[in-house]
Protein backbone atom coordinates (compact mmCIF):
# COMPACT_ATOMS: atom_id res chain seq x y z
CA UNK A 1 0.00 0.00 0.00
CA UNK A 2 2.88 2.82 0.57
CA UNK A 3 4.00 2.20 -3.05
CA UNK A 4 0.68 3.48 -4.57
CA UNK A 5 0.99 6.08 -2.18
CA UNK A 6 4.68 6.62 -3.40
CA UNK A 7 3.11 7.08 -6.76
CA UNK A 8 0.74 9.05 -5.73
CA UNK A 9 -2.33 6.74 -5.86
CA UNK A 10 -4.50 5.54 -3.15
CA UNK A 11 -3.44 3.06 -0.64
CA UNK A 12 -6.25 0.39 -2.15
CA UNK A 13 -4.48 0.58 -5.95
CA UNK A 14 -1.24 -0.78 -3.65
CA UNK A 15 -3.85 -4.04 -2.96
CA UNK A 16 -4.80 -4.63 -6.25
CA UNK A 17 -1.55 -4.59 -7.69
CA UNK A 18 0.61 -6.83 -5.56
CA UNK A 19 -2.99 -9.54 -5.80
CA UNK A 20 -4.20 -9.33 -9.15
CA UNK A 21 -0.42 -9.48 -11.10
CA UNK A 22 0.33 -12.46 -8.89
CA UNK A 23 -2.70 -14.51 -10.17
CA UNK A 24 -2.39 -13.87 -13.63
CA UNK A 25 1.66 -14.44 -13.22
CA UNK A 26 0.50 -17.67 -12.02
CA UNK A 27 -1.18 -18.63 -15.33
CA UNK A 28 1.31 -17.59 -17.17
CA UNK A 29 4.77 -17.75 -15.29
CA UNK A 30 8.00 -18.75 -17.17
CA UNK A 31 10.22 -18.75 -13.69
CA UNK A 32 9.44 -19.67 -10.39
CA UNK A 33 12.02 -17.31 -9.00
CA UNK A 34 11.39 -14.18 -10.51
CA UNK A 35 10.38 -11.55 -7.97
CA UNK A 36 6.91 -9.66 -8.94
CA UNK A 37 5.21 -6.59 -7.93
CA UNK A 38 5.20 -3.03 -7.01
CA UNK A 39 8.61 -1.12 -6.00
CA UNK A 40 9.58 1.74 -4.41
CA UNK A 41 11.39 2.71 -7.74
CA UNK A 42 8.98 2.20 -9.64
CA UNK A 43 6.36 3.97 -7.78
CA UNK A 44 8.65 6.38 -7.71
CA UNK A 45 9.03 6.50 -11.65
CA UNK A 46 5.26 6.55 -12.04
CA UNK A 47 4.80 9.51 -9.67
CA UNK A 48 7.49 11.76 -11.32
CA UNK A 49 6.38 11.02 -14.79
CA UNK A 50 3.03 11.26 -14.82
CA UNK A 51 2.70 14.14 -12.30
CA UNK A 52 3.84 16.10 -15.09
CA UNK A 53 1.43 16.05 -16.49
CA UNK A 54 -1.74 15.93 -14.60
CA UNK A 55 -2.09 16.56 -10.54
CA UNK A 56 -2.28 13.53 -7.94
CA UNK A 57 -5.36 13.05 -6.85
CA UNK A 58 -7.70 14.05 -9.72
CA UNK A 59 -9.42 11.65 -12.60
CA UNK A 60 -6.72 12.58 -15.08
CA UNK A 61 -3.68 11.67 -12.81
CA UNK A 62 -5.35 7.90 -12.97
CA UNK A 63 -6.36 8.32 -16.17
CA UNK A 64 -2.26 8.36 -17.03
CA UNK A 65 -1.23 5.55 -14.72
CA UNK A 66 -3.56 3.67 -16.22
CA UNK A 67 -2.64 4.42 -19.55
CA UNK A 68 0.85 4.23 -18.95
CA UNK A 69 0.38 0.45 -16.92
CA UNK A 70 -1.27 -0.42 -20.32
CA UNK A 71 1.58 0.85 -22.42
CA UNK A 72 4.40 -0.74 -19.88
CA UNK A 73 2.43 -3.95 -20.25
CA UNK A 74 1.73 -4.15 -23.77
CA UNK A 75 5.63 -3.46 -24.50
CA UNK A 76 6.74 -6.25 -22.31
CA UNK A 77 3.78 -8.41 -23.95
CA UNK A 78 5.57 -7.84 -27.78
CA UNK A 79 8.69 -7.94 -26.03
CA UNK A 80 7.47 -11.51 -24.29
CA UNK A 81 6.46 -12.84 -27.82
CA UNK A 82 9.06 -11.22 -30.06
CA UNK A 83 11.75 -13.44 -27.15
CA UNK A 84 13.52 -10.69 -26.62
CA UNK A 85 14.84 -11.99 -23.45
CA UNK A 86 17.02 -14.13 -25.17
CA UNK A 87 19.54 -11.19 -25.55
CA UNK A 88 20.24 -11.81 -21.68
CA UNK A 89 22.11 -15.07 -23.14
CA UNK A 90 24.48 -12.51 -24.12
CA UNK A 91 25.52 -10.50 -21.39
CA UNK A 92 28.46 -11.70 -19.00
CA UNK A 93 27.40 -13.96 -16.06
CA UNK A 94 29.17 -10.68 -14.23
CA UNK A 95 27.66 -7.80 -15.65
CA UNK A 96 24.36 -9.61 -14.45
CA UNK A 97 25.63 -10.84 -10.94
CA UNK A 98 26.02 -7.03 -10.44
CA UNK A 99 22.44 -6.30 -10.22
CA UNK A 100 21.81 -8.82 -7.81
CA UNK A 101 24.58 -7.16 -5.47
CA UNK A 102 22.59 -3.77 -5.68
CA UNK A 103 24.72 -2.23 -8.16
CA UNK A 104 27.83 -2.52 -5.29
CA UNK A 105 30.25 -2.13 -8.40
CA UNK A 106 29.23 0.63 -9.51
CA UNK A 107 32.02 2.97 -11.35
CA UNK A 108 32.88 6.26 -8.83
CA UNK A 109 31.90 10.06 -9.81
CA UNK A 110 33.80 12.49 -9.38
CA UNK A 111 32.59 15.38 -7.49
CA UNK A 112 32.85 19.21 -9.16
CA UNK A 113 33.87 21.64 -6.23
Amino acid sequence: MAYAMLAGLPPVMGLYASTHLLIIYAFFASSRYLSIGPVAITSLLVFSGVSVYAEPGTFEYFSFTIVLALMVGTIQLLFGLMKVGMIIKLIPHSIKSMGRMGQGTCPPVPFSS
